[in-house]
């Protein structure tokens, strides 16, 4: 008797929780099917093509999820979205994003409701600014008009190495033997101050201390042309005005001290500009002095 009372008991609790099941899985409307997320969203990527910055959503909107489509028609599967205060989601991990890729953002299933229809958007490759990441280094400068470099219509500036070369170390802007003679060349000072000469003022130190091959690890501009981030070998040290430029965007390139940097313009034959990055004085001093090396090349 005691068993036939157990089994009656299994039995009615199994009916018991199919009766719950389904009365769970009948609260699903299936006529109650979520709407595509209302709003303009826009979709950018930047330059290295790794990520996607949504924008456009409502403030901490929640629910959401995207799938994307690289190549603008194969999607892979959807994952959760996290919208922020400011109405901005990013999508990361990503490889080869283009012109051509494709988002789809809908708000996910629940125990209540169907998945929503989704809203499918085409990215736009992001405007390059100060302090993108970008071909090697951090975006420093951008050119504007009367600069050296610029092209209407076109952006091209300056990149930053992402640390201070020679490991941090200070170095002379000049070795011994050369540390109170002008850099040859008819004018005098023969290094310019100027946007876009940086690269030609250390192809000249180079040339100098060439003559007695001395090597580049051993002066400041060597140092700023050996450096090759991102594979590149066209880097080189910053004239004036150019480090000037690092010392204004510092905090959005990173990496700085607040001591001071080597240019690559001289003032004579015995000093060279240099920048005090605690409070952005530039001055001249001794070449054989030491101070720390940040190169730059341009894009």
């Amino acid at each position: 008797m005691k068993k036939r009372t157990s089994n009656l008991k299994s039995v009615i609790v199994t009916l018991f929780t199919l009766v719950l099941f389904l009365g769970i899985g009948c609260n699903v409307d299936s006529n109650n099917i979520p709407s595509a997320p209302s709003g303009t969203i826009v979709g950018e990527f930047p330059a290295e093509a790794t990520s996607i910055e949504l924008s456009g959503f409502e403030e901490s909107a929640s629910g959401l999820e995207a799938a994307v489509a690289i190549d603008g028609s194969t999607y892979g599967g959807y994952t959760d979205l996290s919208v922020d205060g400011d109405g901005k989601a990013t999508i990361s991990s990503l490889s080869g994003v283009a012109a051509s890729t494709k988002v789809r953002i809908r708000v996910k299933e629940t125990a209540t409701t169907l998945v929503g229809t989704y809203k499918e958007i085409t990215v736009t490759e992001k405007a390059l600014a100060v302090g993108d990441s970008y071909e090697g280094g951090i975006i420093a400068y951008i050119f504007e008009d009367g600069d050296t470099g610029y092209v209407e219509g076109a952006v091209h500036g300056l990149i930053a190495a992402t640390t201070d070369q020679n490991a941090g170390a200070g170095i002379a802007w000049a070795t011994a033997a050369y540390d109170d003679v002008p850099v040859p060349r008819v004018a005098t000072p023969a290094t310019g101050t100027g946007i876009g000469t940086g690269s030609d003022n250390t192809d000249m130190i180079i040339a100098q201390h060439n003559a007695s091959s001395v090597d580049l690890s051993l002066y400041a501009a060597g140092v700023a042309r050996s450096y090759e981030g991102g594979g590149h070998t066209d880097w080189f040290l910053p004239s004036k005005d150019e480090l000037n430029k690092l010392y204004d965007n510092r905090v959005a390139i990173g990496g700085f001290s607040d001591i001071s940097y080597w240019s690559s313009s001289e003032s004579s034959a015995s000093y060279a500009w240099f920048q005090y990055f605690l409070n952005g004085i530039q001055n001249n001093f001794y070449r054989y002095n030491v101070f720390r090396v940040r190169a730059v090349r341009a894009f």
